[in-house]
């Protein structure tokens, strides 16, 4: 509410949020999306993220693709990485190819980065771009940046 009033703030600032007001499309956008309705065959893999990442890496794609200790064996069982961002999936990539990020720091673990392409077929885009995660993958305290919707 403090954004529809010009030069009210709080008197603590927070971290992670954008200033100013929204516009109903935006915030449409964000409340009113329907869930991802997953199948067994989709076998995705989940990466959340924020706009600064995108923004620091120039686009989705850059902000998604690197650096994450995962399983290769796992992700690369993926036929799909869905890019989230504030629980909408913004964008879907496919024909992944999972190789090593650098070697890792002593006493790190490896890292991955994957390869691939934008989704651009009408029926993938509309399952998934633009909709919200399902409650079940949205659990409070669930932070972690990865996951999977298979085993």
């Amino acid at each position: 509410l403090i954004d529809v009033y010009p030069g009210l703030t709080n008197k603590v600032g927070g971290s992670g949020s954008d200033f100013g007001p929204a516009h109903a499309d935006q915030l449409e956008a964000l409340y009113g999306a329907r869930e991802i309705e997953f199948t067994p065959e989709d076998r995705c893999m989940v990466i959340k993220t924020k706009w600064a990442t995108v923004e620091d890496h120039g686009c989705v794609y850059e902000a998604v693709r690197r650096s994450w200790v995962v399983s290769k064996d796992r992700a690369s069982r993926a036929n799909y990485v869905l890019a989230i961002i504030d629980g909408i999936c913004r964008e879907v990539f496919r024909d992944l190819v999972w190789e090593r990020s650098g070697k890792p720091p002593s006493g790190k673990r490896q890292r991955f980065e994957f390869t691939g392409e934008a989704v651009e077929d009408t029926n993938t885009c509309e399952r998934f771009i633009g909709r919200r995660l399902p409650a079940r993958m949205r659990l409070r305290g669930a932070a972690a940046p990865v996951f999977y919707t298979y085993d």
